[in-house]
């Protein structure tokens, strides 16, 4: 779904799966995959230290990337595993001639995003497909949308020129190997984050100015556009973006100790001749040249870092925060403030939590 930073020291990567159903960890000795419901660890495999993971769906294919610590991690290298809870099976290693920044596996196909490039394969037997051009891609950005083994099958990275103050996406339909849709200026920053709904009917990006969220249709015959401010006076890195399973909430995580719930339908943008002629007009809703706030949040410890990704039934959300903290938190209800505005942002109530380097680090590898 994004490249998040590294939520600890111990830990080179996480990720939540694209199913939203496991959680994905890289570190300096190998890697790490958990069951989010019911909690458990379900595989660990020491193969050297690993800058990349995804795990398809609920299966037990893992791909990983090295992080170049040691000579059995090299960082052009993925390699794909079976895993059982006795062996680690390896089944391929596919090499490249530059280092793989982005990593993403649908029931489809397997996606690796170079710098220029990003090489598309099938999920089952790890034959190559083809190769897409695309602009500069530092980052590795790129999402996946893999909800659901009958598709749609959508890819989006970012596109930009040289020089240019114009940063936008292209949606690629990896079934049919085509685009589908090139959206030139999605936001005035380089892109930070992106994610698709269950649906694979709308798309959210971020960029690195971390204030405004937009989420945007797959389609273009829907004209629809939702706008989402995380923050006014003070930028943050987003680091995920999370769509609930039912796509009436969008979640917004950053560096800075906060974390954000949105309502989507409250972020529809309107048009110049929508915009409110009176101001007791404007008080019913969205301003035009304005966007939606939150309506809930989680307040993290101070700078921490955080990703997130909702439960199936979008009643709970699951944070990771840079000290090795998985939390389970119940979402608050916005309550209507006495001037009849917007709801006022309540915060969400921590349920449980579980300590991942005391419960599943070695001490050592904590201590590294």
């Amino acid at each position: 779904m994004e490249q998040p930073p590294p939520p600890a020291s111990a830990l080179l990567f996480a990720r939540f799966n694209s199913t939203q159903t496991r959680l994905c960890l890289g570190t300096k000795t190998g890697f790490l995959i958990f069951n989010l419901n019911p909690f458990k660890k379900l595989y660990q495999a020491d193969i050297g230290g690993c800058s990349l993971v995804d795990n398809l769906g609920n299966t037990p294919l893992v791909y990983c990337v090295g992080a170049g610590l040691k000579r059995n991690s090299d960082p052009r290298l993925v390699q794909v595993f079976k895993m059982d809870h006795k062996d680690t099976q390896l089944l391929q290693r596919l090499s490249f001639e530059t280092p793989v920044l982005g990593l993403f596996a649908s029931h489809l196909r397997l996606f690796v995003v170079l710098e220029h490039a990003i090489h598309i394969y099938n999920t089952e037997n790890l034959k190559f497909v083809t190769v897409i051009s695309t602009s500069l891609n530092s980052k590795g950005l790129a999402a996946v949308s893999n909800y659901s083994e009958r598709g749609p099958h959508m890819l989006v990275y970012p596109v930009s020129t040289p020089k240019s103050t114009n940063f936008g996406a292209c949606i690629y339909d990896s079934h049919e190997l085509t685009s589908i849709r090139t959206i030139e200026k999605l936001h005035q920053h380089p892109l930070q984050c992106f994610a698709f709904s269950h649906d694979s009917k709308l798309f959210a990006c971020a960029s690195q100015s971390g204030t405004v969220i937009k989420v945007h249709p797959v389609s273009e015959r829907i004209p629809d556009v939702y706008s989402f401010r995380r923050g006014r006076l003070h930028s943050a890195e987003i680091t995920s973006i999370a769509f609930s399973p039912n796509s009436l909430m969008l979640s917004v995580a950053s560096n800075n100790g906060t974390l954000h719930l949105f309502k989507i339908r409250e972020g529809l943008e309107k048009s110049p001749d929508q915009a409110p002629s009176s101001y007791s007009s404007m008080l019913s809703g969205l301003v035009w040249g304005e966007e939606a706030r939150s309506f809930s949040k989680i307040t993290l410890k101070p700078g921490s870092t955080s990703l997130s990704v909702f439960s199936a039934d979008s009643q709970r959300i699951y944070v990771l925060t840079n000290d090795g903290l998985l939390g389970e938190w119940s979402i608050g209800v916005s309550q209507t403030t006495s001037w009849n505005l917007v709801g006022a942002s309540t915060e969400c109530t921590l349920i449980k939590e579980h300590n991942l380097f005391s419960d599943y680090l070695s001490e050592d590898e904590a201590l590294k």
